[in-house]
């Protein structure tokens, strides 16, 4: 293999002429400058460098010097391409549909770091998400779940609030004075996001200590068309508050129960990688998400 080492010393002392200088500039003592061009000497079996002022390369010494001149060129011009390539890196976030749509590109556009990348956002479910950062599907994602994965770094941001609404036309409808809330809600239609949605389950259990009917719900998996549903009297649903504080303002969506919200803990978890832009940028969105999540 060629001594790139011996090569640059070489190089070193005839564009300072001076070995001593060569020596400090590349760290090391003037012996080891010398033994490095007697080196690369010997394995080529002939003097590379006239040694006398001024310091000359012989003629395979200066075929040398131009190898390393394009050896420069070729190792700048590929610093220069991998810079290009990192500024059209991918990242890739996994989070839900409702923080998609309610904070989450609020955040993002607040940020302008994200557009020195190509940004890709694959929604799943709140609880599925840490499945693809494990899969090193996505470089980060928005997870229900502290837990911090092996290799990666976490932080909470804060909770998302769910509300228990319905129409005023809906509660008429289905609800029974004589009845308890809990018996309203399992003999009436309610609305999910699709068939991976288990918040109103996770709900209903947590809250009331039931299951409920799975053949009772509408499927809705958009969030704008949730809230459509809701309001035209299809079914109660668990909607996000911050998506639905005008309904509430002026009545057309009720809380079933003011008690009952459910506080949705948020966590993000990212990769522990050494790119500084990358950890700077996941900062940023902690420190920004947080303060849109009105973190206490």
């Amino acid at each position: 293999p060629i001594d790139y080492r011996g090569i640059i010393a070489l190089k070193t002392v005839i564009d300072l002429q001076h070995f001593e200088k060569a020596a400090q500039k590349l760290n090391i003592t003037q012996s080891a400058v010398t033994q490095r061009i007697k080196t690369l000497e010997k394995s080529f079996g002939e003097p590379l460098l006239i040694r006398s002022l001024p310091y000359k390369a012989t003629k395979l010494g200066e075929v040398l010097l131009n190898h390393q001149r394009r050896v420069e060129f070729l190792e700048g011009s590929l610093y220069e391409k991998v810079e290009i390539e990192r500024l059209k890196a991918k990242f890739s976030i996994a989070i839900n549909h409702d923080a998609l749509e309610t904070w989450l590109m609020e955040t993002i556009v607040g940020i302008p770091a994200f557009q020195t990348f190509h940004l890709e956002v694959i929604t799943e479910d709140q609880e599925l998400t840490l499945d693809l950062l494990e899969n090193a599907r996505v470089l980060a994602c928005i997870s229900t779940n502290h837990k911090r994965m092996s290799g990666c770094d976490s932080a909470f941001l804060g909770e998302f609030e769910y509300v228990l609404v319905c129409s005023s036309q809906f509660k008429e409808k289905y609800f029974k004075n004589d009845r308890s809330l809990k018996d309203n809600l399992l003999d009436s239609p309610y609305l999910s996001f699709n068939y991976k949605d288990q918040l109103n389950q996770i709900y209903m259990a947590r809250m009331f200590n039931c299951e409920l009917n799975a053949d009772n719900t509408h499927i809705i998996p958009s969030v704008k068309g949730f809230r459509e549903m809701t309001l035209a009297g299809f079914g109660w649903a668990l909607i996000p508050r911050i998506d639905i504080v005008d309904c509430l303002a002026d009545g057309r969506l009720i809380i079933l129960e003011s008690t009952k919200t459910w506080r949705m803990p948020l966590y993000w978890h990212y990769w522990q990688l050494p790119d500084r832009k990358y950890q700077r940028l996941n900062q940023l969105f902690i420190e920004k998400a947080q303060k849109r999540l009105h973190l206490k």
